[in-house]
């Protein structure tokens, strides 16, 4: 009988052999310079080549007094705008303080003071803590971040012209009421979410954009409801969650109508009268998930009969 030829082995002996020559592909993490042209790569977005890489303070950013105690690391600066690392051993109190004070000496205006106040929903406390926002009309927004190393502490100043790219022409405007576009749902609820209460979550978190709720009832002008969610993993009991909530909503102006706790959940009625017209009601609620998961939602409704 005739042999076979096995082209399997075949096959299998020239794989062999190709991978045998090929060089192995391995994880080299560089730990000490890093080639500029490879920064520059990473840093571009598609389309734009503009992305330099500074030693010192970058070209495009505003001028201010970088206080005593801190150091620049270097920054870079792209056709979006310009970012700058500071290192510090100041804690992120003495920090940002500094820095903020710095900043409004140079004509900057902090933008929580400016709209009375910080956005509404739920936050996560280190990012309310480390992060603060400043205005000025020739520049735009300015942040400044605040991160705590091991040896010592880091804070990213970078600039922004949202004023342009939002249609606004002034810092000042940010403080007036926007109308907002006819027909679509922030028209509708805008008068609402100026009420929703900012609760500080205590650890990580993903929260959702303020969206209405429209009930089984349906929605009319007298009957309105705005909600926001969000989710967060802490090591607390719904015992020692709840009365941080429910401390933060009666701090802004809300009077707790009923509530009630358990094991796994906790629940609470809340009740504003911003005007003599305006009464309101809230539906604060959270709901342990999982051993250190939990889920928290605040809807807001506005009533039809006054109380």
């Amino acid at each position: 009988m005739r042999p076979v030829r096995s082209h399997h082995r075949l096959f299998s002996l020239a794989v062999a052999v190709s991978l045998g020559s090929a060089t192995p592909v391995m994880a080299a993490e560089f730990m000490d310079n890093v080639p500029l042209p490879l920064v520059r790569a990473l840093l571009t977005n598609p389309g734009s080549n503009d992305v330099r890489i500074y030693s010192d303070v970058p070209e495009g950013l505003p001028e201010f007094v970088i206080p005593a105690n801190f150091s620049v690391l270097g920054g870079i600066a792209q056709n979006r705008g310009s970012r700058m690392i500071l290192q510090t051993s100041a804690t992120r109190e003495d920090a940002i303080a500094a820095l903020s004070d710095s900043l409004v000496n140079a004509g900057f205006v902090d933008v929580e003071t400016l709209v009375g106040g910080r956005i509404t929903g739920f936050v996560p406390s280190e990012t309310m803590l480390s992060r603060r926002n400043f205005c000025r009309d020739d520049v735009g927004y300015l942040t400044i971040m605040f991160t705590e190393q091991a040896g010592i502490n880091q804070v990213s100043l970078g600039t922004s012209n949202v004023l342009a790219d939002s249609g606004i022409s002034s810092c000042a405007e940010l403080a007036q009421p926007r109308i907002p576009a006819m027909g679509g749902p922030d028209a509708m609820f805008s008068d609402l979410m100026q009420h929703m209460p900012v609760l500080e979550i205590p650890g990580p978190a993903n929260s959702s954009r303020p969206q209405p709720f429209l009930g089984t009832s349906g929605a009319s002008a007298s009957e309105r409801t705005y909600e926001t969610s969000s989710q967060f993993t802490s090591d607390m009991s719904i015992s020692e969650l709840y009365p941080r909530f429910a401390q933060q909503i009666a701090a802004q102006g809300w009077a707790l109508d009923g509530e009630s706790t358990g094991q796994v959940s906790g629940s609470g009625n809340w009740v504003k009268i911003p005007d003599g017209d305006t009464y309101l009601h809230g539906l604060f609620s959270i709901v342990q998930s999982s051993n250190s998961n939990f889920s928290i939602r605040f809807r807001l409704t506005k009533l039809s009969v006054e109380q």
